[in-house]
């Protein structure tokens, strides 16, 4: 078998055949003693392939916090017509969630937050951020923003009907897995509904009760701002679309905020 070294500062790339693992790939040094020379290759092929995965081992979310969560989207959008976020900690010892609501700053087509200090004996594991009365999806600006933050990381979306959308993924490394709603969030099903290209779901409640008897703690909205808008500028891609609807009274206008992007918008 061609002998494998690792490529690091300490190391020295010896003479003959061999593959060299360096900081951006994989190389095969070749002497064939007329020729010799070193190639990067796309794989080792005496090697096995290796199915990338990823594990976190925290429980489902329970149905009275994930409703927390729910009815907290659903009044920032009622204010602000906007997404909102919240992070999610766990404690191994008890087992339990913790929500915790950043100070952030919010309007219709994303937000910024501040990461908040870790909080004592709890772990970040994940988010949980809305999309307004947008479909459930991970955008590419959540995957550039979440491109450190390993956990598990989901998107409620059409906060604004009964029949919400969702989205899971967990994160590690940059890399991403999709999850199923079912598994982590008690108390919801799948609700067929024609003419809608996403699947929507709705809680399925203890008996006796209804949604009147759920509430989040209104401190929470305390964390949230709307943001600071310009006199209205319009980018370009958003021209046509703006134009379109002109006449549709539930479109709003797409706005330039002041501030520029910085880590935790979304």
């Amino acid at each position: 078998m061609i002998p494998i070294v690792i490529y690091s500062k300490q190391t020295e790339i010896p003479s003959g055949n061999c593959y060299v693992i360096a900081k951006d790939g994989v190389y095969l040094q070749k002497d064939t003693g007329l020729i010799s020379g070193i190639v990067k290759v796309d794989k080792l092929s005496f090697l096995k392939e290796v199915i990338a995965r990823a594990e976190i081992k925290i429980p489902p979310i329970s149905l009275e916090q994930f409703l927390q969560v729910r009815m907290f989207f659903r009044a920032v959008y009622n204010l602000y017509r906007s997404e909102a976020i919240v992070l999610l900690y766990y404690n191994e010892a008890s087992q339990e969630y913790l929500i915790s609501v950043p100070e952030q700053t919010v309007h219709p087509s994303g937000l910024k937050y501040i990461p908040e200090k870790t909080e004592k004996d709890y772990k970040l594991v994940g988010s949980i951020h809305s999309h307004a009365n947008f479909s459930a999806f991970h955008s590419n600006i959540d995957h550039k923003d979440e491109a450190n933050f390993d956990g598990l990381h989901i998107t409620i979306g059409n906060v604004n009907k009964r029949n919400f959308s969702l989205s899971l993924e967990v994160a590690i490394n940059n890399n991403r897995f999709k999850q199923e709603p079912e598994e982590w969030i008690i108390g919801i099903a799948e609700k067929k509904l024609i003419l809608e290209t996403s699947k929507r779901y709705h809680f399925i409640l203890e008996e006796g009760k209804t949604m009147k008897d759920y509430s989040f703690p209104q401190r929470w909205l305390k964390k949230v701002k709307e943001m600071v808008y310009e006199e209205p500028v319009y980018p370009e891609y958003f021209k046509l679309e703006d134009k379109l609807n002109q006449n549709n009274p539930l479109s709003f206008p797409q706005f330039k905020y002041l501030d520029l992007p910085k880590p935790g918008e979304r």
